[in-house]
């Protein structure tokens, strides 16, 4: 896919935000610390409902981005999350279209919208943490 195919996808996914999403995004009873308790909460989702997959994925997704965690573990999380996000994603669209299926796809969409908007802050934390030069040593912030 292009650049500017990504960036288009970006831009639909920040307009797409259904109105389940606040009421869902406000009930978040779990969190997720670590790569470990991410694969025990995929874990205890179901095998085949995955529009109650997407919505518990939806809940859980803020608490791991705005954790107070070092970026490699959000990165390492949300790289454990990522599989679980998108099969739920693909098994909502394998349903026919009907208004609550429509929803469930919109749930869905903004579902993939938060896991992007997780990476991409990961990775400007991760950006930041780099030094500017990368012949920079960490000894006193001396170039080499």
């Amino acid at each position: 896919m292009s650049p500017a195919s990504n960036h288009n996808i970006a831009a639909l996914l920040s307009i797409l935000k259904p109105s389940i999403a606040d009421n869902l995004a406000a009930d978040i009873n779990q969190r997720i610390r670590s790569k470990a308790s991410a694969e025990q909460f995929i874990n205890n989702l179901s095998a085949t409902n995955y529009a109650n997959n997407a919505m518990e994925l939806y809940r859980i997704l803020p608490s791991a981005i705005g954790s107070n965690n070092p970026p490699e573990i959000k990165m390492a999380i949300l790289d454990s999350l990522n599989p679980a996000i998108i099969r739920s994603t693909e098994g909502l669209l394998q349903n026919p279209l009907n208004q609550s299926t429509a929803k469930a796809i919109s749930l869905g969409q903004s579902l993939v919208r938060r896991l992007f908007e997780g990476y991409k802050l990961v990775i400007y934390q991760l950006g930041g943490e780099l030094p500017a030069n990368p012949k920079q040593t960490s000894k006193g912030g001396h170039l080499a």
